[in-house]
């Protein structure tokens, strides 16, 4: 982890989750999830 680029035009706003959101819905789409889904950490 920490290898990975910057995102494109990153800025002050960037890393933030609204700017993350919009890739995790496009994921999410991909894989046709429909349903709520939670993410959780023992």
């Amino acid at each position: 982890m920490g290898d990975s680029d910057k995102l494109p035009d990153s800025g002050p706003g960037s890393y933030r989750f609204v700017e993350h959101r919009s890739y995790l819905d496009a994921l999410l789409g991909a894989l046709e999830v429909r349903e709520r889904v939670t993410f959780g950490r023992p």
